[in-house]
């Protein structure tokens, strides 16, 4: 698919939505295809758009994600987004795919509630 992108293109094992709070992983939402015992499509790009969906995955899963996030932060330090973050399985690493402001929250009351009780202690 290199030949339609405009950067290099990285064939992710799979996608993660992952919502951080100063710095801290907060919640790990995995991209998963509806059926997740069937085929995905063959295209690449994987957004609501084309049937994809967020799923909310336990943290501990991910041992190496938090230290990602600690590195990203150090850079840039944004205290309220969601990163979408890809698995590089040829390389064994993590990459950043981009950073997003907190978003839409209405499917996810307790990822809401985490927003607030965050925000509220900081106004």
């Amino acid at each position: 698919y290199s030949q339609y992108m405009w950067s290099y293109w990285y064939n992710f094992e799979f996608e993660l939505g992952v919502h951080i709070l100063d710095g801290r992983v907060q919640r790990v939402f995995k991209k998963v295809w509806p059926d997740e015992n069937g085929a995905s499509p063959e295209f690449p790009i994987k957004n609501t758009k084309f049937g994809w969906k967020f799923s909310l995955r336990d943290m501990s899963k991910y041992k190496t994600l938090q230290e990602y996030v600690t590195r990203l932060y150090e850079i840039c330090p944004i205290g309220v987004a969601r990163l979408d973050i890809g698995w590089d399985s040829t390389d064994k690493t993590y990459r950043l795919i981009e950073i997003n402001s907190a978003p839409d929250l209405t499917q996810n009351s307790s990822t809401r509630s985490m927003y607030v009780d965050f925000l509220s202690t900081k106004v």
